[in-house]
């Protein structure tokens, strides 16, 4: 049983499905929560001319709009998180894993050597790209498959 590659070894290039939502800094915050709905998004990316500015996530609009209660109208623009923490293309999955679970964070967006939004690398992104990479055998075994059952089981 040998996996066809080491996941957490791989370039975050490497993992399908990296699009994420962004939008201008002029743009309301009331318009980017609708469209982080109708995407079913849970963070937008603030660029502009594709270049990242900022990051209005989960925890940032809890901040904001409920106890700040700022004005839907408001835009995004000063509300974001700017300079987000972020990764180049080159960072493997492993490092991404690691530097998310350092920083507390749900998701890291990924920029090029110019600073343009190439996309984000989210917690469930790694767990599904991990998990599609090893086999089935692995993924079947129990939590300790030397542990034996201290009861007998069945009728």
């Amino acid at each position: 049983m040998t996996l066809k590659i080491d996941p957490l070894n791989e370039p975050v290039s490497r993992m399908p499905q990296l699009e994420c939502l962004s939008v201008a800094e002029s743009t309301s915050f009331g318009k980017a929560l609708g469209l982080m709905r109708q995407a079913n998004a849970g963070s937008v990316l603030v660029c502009k001319s594709k270049r990242l500015l900022g990051w209005l996530t989960q925890r940032r609009i809890l901040e904001k709009f409920a106890i700040e209660r700022v004005s839907p109208k408001t835009p995004v623009g000063k509300l974001m998180a700017r300079d987000p923490v972020t990764i180049g293309p080159e960072t493997t999955v492993g490092q991404a894993a690691g530097l998310m679970r350092r920083k507390d964070l749900r998701g890291l967006p990924v920029v090029d050597a110019k600073g343009l939004l190439l996309g984000l690398v989210t917690a469930g992104r790694i767990v599904r790209f991990v998990a599609a990479n090893y086999p089935l055998e692995i993924m079947n075994l129990p939590p300790e498959p030397r542990r034996l059952a201290e009861e007998v089981e069945g009728a």
